[in-house]
C-alpha cells in the first residue's frame, strides 16, 4: 500500500513545479520558464530537475520510513498555508489583528472568526501595536511565520529533509538569497518537545490542533 504522505514528500522534493509556490519561480532563476511548466506536460521532468539543481536539494535519495515526527507535519499539509499564517500572527503579537473588525475582514478568506478567537488563546501577552494597513496584513503575518519555520529545524535529518518540503509550499522567506535556498534548515539540535517559543515547527502542530 502506498504511503500517502511519504507520496507528497516525494513529490515535493523530486516533482516541486507543480506543488511549490509561484514565487520561487522567480527566487531560483527560473520564472521565465513557469508558461512552460503549466502549459508543456513534456517539459515538467526537466524543469522540475532545473527546480531541484537551483535549490540545491534533494541532493540524494530521500530517507525512508517516514518517522512519527516526519509523518506529523506532512499531515499538515491541506492546511499549512492557514496555520503559518496563524503562527505569524502570533509572531507580531498584537492583539488588534485578531479583535479589530478590519483586521478580521482582511483575513477572512483564510481564517474564520472563531479561529481568531482560539488564536487569542495561545498567548498570555500580546504586546505588539499594529504596524501594518489591513491589506498588508496577510502577507505580514504570513512572511513573519514563514522566517520562524525556515530558521528552525528539528533535530533528526529526515525532518528537517521535511521541513525543507514543507517551506515550498510558502512564499520564500523575506530577504532570503537564492543562493541560501538549499538551506532553509539549519540542523541546530531542537527537537519537537521545545515549548512554543523554541520550537515553530510544535508550535505549528499544536496550532493544527487548536484551531
Amino acid at each position: 500500500m502506498i504511503d500517502r504522505h511519504f507520496a507528497d514528500w516525494h513529490a515535493l522534493a523530486w516533482r516541486p513545479g507543480s506543488m511549490m509556490h509561484r514565487g520561487w519561480w522567480p527566487a531560483l532563476g527560473l520564472d521565465a520558464w513557469h508558461d512552460a511548466y503549466r502549459d508543456a506536460p513534456g517539459c515538467r521532468a526537466a524543469l522540475d530537475r532545473c527546480i531541484v539543481a537551483a535549490r540545491g536539494w534533494p541532493r540524494a535519495t530521500l530517507p525512508g520510513p517516514l518517522d512519527d515526527a516526519a509523518r506529523a507535519v506532512l499531515r499538515l499539509r491541506p492546511r499549512f498555508l492557514m496555520l503559518t499564517l496563524a503562527l505569524g500572527l502570533r509572531e507580531l503579537a498584537c492583539a488588534d489583528y485578531l479583535l479589530l473588525g478590519v483586521f478580521r475582514r482582511a483575513l477572512s478568506a483564510w481564517m474564520l472568526p472563531s479561529q481568531c478567537d482560539r488564536l487569542l488563546l495561545t498567548r498570555r501577552e500580546w504586546p505588539g501595536a499594529p504596524q501594518v494597513e489591513p491589506a498588508q496584513l496577510r502577507d505580514a503575518a504570513l512572511a513573519a511565520g514563514t522566517r520562524a519555520l525556515a530558521a528552525t529545524c528539528a533535530g533528526a535529518q529526515q525532518a528537517c529533509d521535511v521541513h525543507r518540503a514543507m517551506l515550498s509550499l510558502l512564499p520564500p522567506a523575506a530577504g532570503q538569497a537564492v543562493g541560501e535556498a538549499a538551506a532553509l534548515c539549519a540542523n541546530d539540535g531542537r527537537d519537537l518537545a521545545r515549548p512554543w517559543a523554541n520550537d515553530p515547527w510544535h508550535s505549528l502542530q499544536r496550532l493544527g490542533v487548536w484551531l
